[in-house]
């Protein structure tokens, strides 16, 4: 079964971003799961993201709102598992 989180996040939240697909990373529960994400650059600062953390991502220059970009995201991609989270999320241990 091919999992993922699913993440969108915009560029002015480019640091809490990283440091969630970090955390995940580094978290042995979810070393099965690919990362996916829908960044809108409207700063112009995808430079800053850490895109050896992420499996898939796809760059919108516009801001676009969380449920339209988590829309255009999840048509993008093709799991059998979502897990939706939100930029500024962390996982804690159970």
């Amino acid at each position: 079964m091919k999992k993922t989180f699913v993440i969108v996040s915009v560029s002015d939240r480019v640091e809490q971003l990283n440091s969630l697909m970090q955390g995940i990373r580094n978290d042995s529960r979810f070393n099965d799961f690919d990362i996916c994400l829908l960044y809108q650059d409207y700063l112009n600062n995808e430079g800053l993201l850490r895109k050896d953390l992420v499996t898939q991502y796809f760059v919108y220059p516009k801001r676009l709102g969380c449920n339209c970009a988590r829309i255009m995201l999840l048509q993008k991609i093709k799991y059998d598992i979502y897990c939706n989270l939100d930029d500024d999320m962390m996982l804690m241990p159970c």
